[in-house]
């Protein structure tokens, strides 16, 4: 599902995923970092005030089936 999602944005010209996970989400980190996503920065207090997560990005690399 993460390809397919990923293919799908790649076609609509996005260049860059990013997302947030809390930074003790132990499992949530190993699965995002096995699809390629890297921690960019600690986001303090970002849930409820209390939690830390960790900002997460991947540059997706254009194919020559989805566009430039």
């Amino acid at each position: 599902m993460v390809g397919e999602s990923e293919a799908n944005l790649r076609f609509r010209g996005v260049r860059t995923v990013l997302l947030e996970t809390a930074t003790t989400n132990e499992a949530g980190i190993a699965f995002w970092e096995r699809h390629g996503y890297r921690k960019e920065a600690v986001l303090k207090n970002y849930y409820s005030g209390r939690l830390d997560a960790f900002e997460m990005r991947k540059k997706l690399i254009a194919t020559a089936s989805t566009g430039p």
